[in-house]
């Protein structure tokens, strides 16, 4: 779980500059679910949280000129 917030976090880093020189889009989907497993006793139980396919991205397109357009996109 922790190594999906730095992502996001380093995601959102490397965006700001980008929003400045061109039309940039941050879009995504979470998908996150606490699971629980009963066992016969107390010590075969766990539970925690998963990420299931959850993604970050950001997409853009950047004039070069008047016949030339740059199309990017970058998705975790």
């Amino acid at each position: 779980m922790k190594k999906n917030i730095i992502a996001i976090a380093v995601a959102a880093a490397m965006i700001a500059p980008a929003a400045a020189m061109a039309d940039t889009t941050l879009y995504g989907k979470i998908h996150v679910s606490y699971d629980f497993v009963g066992g016969d006793n107390a010590d075969n139980t766990t539970s925690g949280f998963s990420s299931n396919s959850s993604r970050i991205g950001i997409k853009g397109k950047e004039k070069i000129n008047d016949s030339l357009s740059v199309i990017y996109q970058y998705e975790t």
